[in-house]
């Protein structure tokens, strides 16, 4: 299996999957054992939810000041209002995902222009690939899987479950997330030893 590559010769991957599937363990491996650009879309979003920031005023303007705190976005309050309801995971999507994309484009064009690091290949971590926005990018969708009792196990066990999400909400996260996956190109089971998955992501990039 080899994945497509722009004319250009650099691929820009998009990788996707639910939250707690290796997501950021392949990129990380990309970017340490093939020298791949990582863009983490979720990390820009937080740097944009900090007060006075435009993730920041949007929030509070579409869903009010009891969803953002002193020092930024209540991202905690915000799930639990989104997770309970459609309209409102529509809502944010579509005041969101325009802003995310734009800042993702800002970083490609960075890294495009960036003298020894002009041809380097791109990732791109990200759960939304929609065509018209975060998919226009990417050469390919990689999607990385596991069982939802083993991406379950990980998230809860991990630094005590860092992100602080409840199992109930977790369990529904999980569910959104799969019913809302984007097409992928590429999927790969992360559901076995970390050099398990190491070697898929080799057979998929030879």
């Amino acid at each position: 299996m080899r994945l497509r590559h722009s004319n250009s010769g650099r691929l820009i991957l998009g990788v996707t999957g639910v939250i707690g599937a290796g997501k950021s363990t392949l990129c990380e491996y990309l970017e340490r054992e093939h020298g791949f650009a990582w863009i983490h879309a979720d990390k820009l979003v937080h740097d944009i939810y900090k007060r006075g920031q435009e993730g920041y005023e949007i929030i509070r303007r579409e869903f009010g000041s009891e969803f953002v705190g002193e020092e930024e976005v209540d991202r905690a309050r915000l799930r639990s209002l989104v997770l309970g309801d459609a309209l409102q995971l529509r809502k944010l999507n579509a005041a969101m995902q325009p802003v995310i994309t734009d800042l993702v484009h800002k970083k490609i064009v960075q890294l495009k222009e960036g003298g020894a690091g002009a041809q380097k290949s791109i990732c791109i971590e990200s759960f939304y690939f929609d065509e018209g926005q975060m998919g226009q990018f990417v050469d390919s969708i990689l999607l990385v899987d596991a069982p939802t009792k083993v991406i379950k196990a990980r998230l809860l066990a991990k630094a005590g479950n860092e992100r602080n999400i409840p199992e109930a909400e977790l369990d529904k996260l999980i569910l959104i997330q799969r019913l809302n996956l984007p097409k992928a190109d590429y999927v790969i089971d992360n559901n076995a030893t970390l050099s398990d998955f190491f070697a898929k992501i080799q057979d998929v990039l030879e």
